[in-house]
């Protein structure tokens, strides 16, 4: 069965907000889930929609998972983060989440991506092992040693070899700059 997937808007912010506890907080979210779109949503870099996505995942109208989503033409899809429901955490639900994600992206995002990235605090077991067991591999680590990037290439089209290869190429290059700016702080 898939998920409905919609955008976060007012109908669903009490109940998500109920969400933010101290692992929620520690691994996933700066402020809160309402903040951390608001601030999404004020950044000139990411346009709504198009370059940035927070999508509310239902089953049976019951909320199962919140997905922060970044995007654009020359990068992975980076997902950043997902929560899932208190309630439904080590039930399965992020794999579920993670995995009609990747086989669905146009239906969520509204096109097709073929390449995903996602940073994860390397103590948040839970998260690691959601993400592997969906076969993303552990391709880099933040200088301090305490952040990890995983990565994910689904299959495609033969065509899309020369710009799946571009997009590792450039990412690779912005990840190298960061760690980079990063050591010399």
């Amino acid at each position: 069965m898939q998920f409905k997937w919609v955008d976060y808007c007012e109908k669903y912010e009490a109940e998500l907000e109920t969400w933010t506890d101290r692992d929620t907080m520690c691994y996933a979210l700066d402020e809160s889930i309402k903040q951390d779109h608001l601030y999404y949503l004020s950044e000139s870099d990411y346009i709504h929609n198009e370059t940035y996505f927070c999508k509310v995942g239902l089953e049976d109208e019951k909320i199962i998972a919140v997905l922060f989503l970044l995007s654009g033409e020359k990068y992975p899809l980076a997902i950043n983060p997902i929560i899932v429901n208190p309630a439904l955490r080590n039930k399965g639900y992020c794999v579920r989440v993670i995995r009609e994600l990747i086989e669905h992206t146009e239906r969520i995002v509204g096109h097709e991506k073929y390449v995903f990235d996602a940073g994860i605090e390397l103590d948040n077991i839970a998260s690691v092992r959601a993400f592997e067991k969906v076969g993303f591999s552990l391709t880099d680590k933040h200088p301090a040693g305490d952040f990890g990037y995983f990565h994910y290439q689904k299959e495609a089209p033969p065509e899309m070899e020369a710009h799946i290869k571009e997009i590792w190429a450039i990412y690779a290059q912005d990840l190298a700059k960061i760690n980079q700016d990063l050591l010399s702080d």
